[in-house]
């Protein structure tokens, strides 16, 4: 209950002009729908959030980012109808992980068709492979739909410490993340951000705390030193499963063709004449 008023006000903050940021700490239920928990939440705090700014606010245009490592069916299910949402997950091939869905081709429907983007990336997928996806994905998508306001749901379980998951994230590039959502906030919502922080299963407690700090200084702006802190493992790369993510961002813009210009084909110029 705390987290689903935490997530109500938080908004609500935002929204009133009084912060430009708010920030929910433990946050970021991705699998409870309107109806039934599910997957460590009771009540979807995103979900009331966003709900509450629409009903109560007069808000018409919410983009959540969910770069958790789960996919977030419970928000899939509850506005995969609503345009008014532009849900984009960006998560671990549900092949390999809870709850096993989120694949590009679960665009939404009715009404909602191509609001709902699902961007499944293979274990141990690293810092480039988060950044180009934002880059050729995220960006795009978030300029054409232009919010009003961004819900941000991340944490630590992207991490390549995390005891559930699999993927390649370090401190740095959570960080990155909350740079470029805060970037994206300041430019197209008057920097209307609020951030989520959630998830974490590290065996060692201070690297989940510390990548919520990564997480708050990124979409802040507030330098943190987060230099040798952490020893990644000899095989981990930034670039780590970056072709393969690279084949996955153009399924998905091939997916969303049809309802997003910005991901149409582009014609072929005219053939050159001497």
């Amino acid at each position: 209950m705390t987290w689903a008023g935490a997530g109500k006000l938080a908004g609500e903050l935002v929204q009133s002009g009084t912060h430009d940021k708010a920030f929910v700490a433990g946050g970021g239920v991705q699998h409870a729908t309107r109806d039934r928990e599910k997957g460590f939440g009771v009540f979807s705090d995103v979900g009331i959030c966003a709900e509450n700014l629409m009903r109560n606010f007069a808000v018409q245009r919410v983009l959540v980012v969910d770069t958790d490592a789960h996919a977030g069916d419970g928000l899939y299910r509850i506005f995969s109808e609503d345009p008014r949402v532009l849900l984009i997950s960006i998560h671990q091939d549900p092949c390999t992980l809870y709850p096993g869905t989120g694949f590009p081709h679960e665009i939404g429907s009715g009404r909602g068709a191509g609001y709902s983007v699902q961007v499944p990336l293979p274990p141990g997928a690293g810092d480039w492979s988060y950044e180009r996806v934002i880059d050729e994905i995220v960006s795009p998508l978030a300029e054409a739909f232009w919010p009003e306001v961004l819900l941000l749901i991340d944490g630590c379980d992207t991490h390549f410490s995390d005891q559930i998951t699999d993927m390649g994230l370090t401190l740095q590039g959570i960080r990155r993340i909350g740079e470029r959502m805060g970037r994206l906030a300041a430019k197209l919502c008057q920097g209307k951000l609020v951030d989520f922080i959630g998830s974490g299963y590290s065996r060692d407690p201070n690297l989940v705390s510390l990548g919520w700090l990564a997480s708050l200084s990124g979409a802040t702006g507030v330098p943190v030193d987060l230099e040798g802190i952490e020893v990644p493992p000899p095989h981990l790369k930034p670039d780590a499963g970056l072709e393969e993510t690279m084949e996955i961002v153009a399924g998905v813009q091939k997916e969303l063709a049809p309802y997003w210009s910005c991901f149409a084909p582009k014609p072929a110029g005219r053939p050159h004449r001497p």
